[in-house]
């Protein structure tokens, strides 16, 4: 399964316009990370390891919502494409805000400040106007859109310290022993729809956006 999508984006011909270019980088970033995803929740499910599988669903609803999202139109992609500028900015500007309380602001100031101006740059270049990322919540549609609120839930659950997680630790899988199930059933739900999504996308429209 992971083979066939890897496969696929392997075979795709090389783009020879900037518009290709773009568009081809962000489908292969979406179902490169899909692929190790996939191979990483087949080993836990195995192992019944039911945090890591949780991780890689959650992993894979949020891809799929991607997907599906940046080949439903241009807007879409430059909306999607644009958010790296965007989080980008963000991950330095807290990276320097704690470098600073660890005491290293000179070290910030040198080394990521200029990653911040940088960013600055490239937004303003851009004429991007929005100063917030797309909500993963917001932008799902269909059966993604009906499933998110529930499985992203559940998984952040399994995968982050709360009072359950923590004070019933030594019950370990017997609390809910059919979880790794179902989590790797929507997990390869989802993964099967990101290569579908790319896949009859590429085949009918090519390397470019729904207009």
């Amino acid at each position: 399964m992971a083979e066939r999508l890897h496969s696929f984006m392997q075979a795709i011909e090389t783009p020879t316009t900037e518009e290709e270019g773009s568009f081809y980088h962000v489908l292969t970033a979406i179902s490169g990370s899909a692929i190790p995803n996939y191979w990483m929740m087949l080993d836990a499910y195995t192992k019944d390891q039911q945090y890591r599988v949780a991780w890689a669903c959650r992993n894979m609803l949020e891809l799929a919502v991607f997907a599906e999202y940046v080949v439903a139109s241009g807007k879409n992609f430059n909306d999607f494409a644009d958010d790296r500028l965007l989080d980008g900015i963000q991950i330095a500007r807290m990276l320097f805000t704690m470098e600073e309380w660890a005491g290293g602001k000179a070290h910030a100031e040198s080394v990521v400040g200029p990653i911040i101006k940088e960013h600055e740059v490239m937004i303003s270049a851009s004429g991007m106007t929005r100063t917030r990322y797309l909500n993963v919540a917001d932008i799902a549609t269909g059966e993604l859109k009906k499933e998110f609120g529930t499985v992203n839930k559940l998984c952040s659950k399994l995968v982050h310290p709360t009072a359950w997680s923590l004070l019933t630790a030594y019950h370990g899988n017997d609390r809910f022993p059919q979880a790794s199930e179902i989590l790797f059933i929507f997990g390869l739900k989802y993964f099967m729809m990101i290569g579908d999504v790319f896949m009859t996308h590429v085949r009918t429209h090519g390397l470019r956006p729904r207009t």
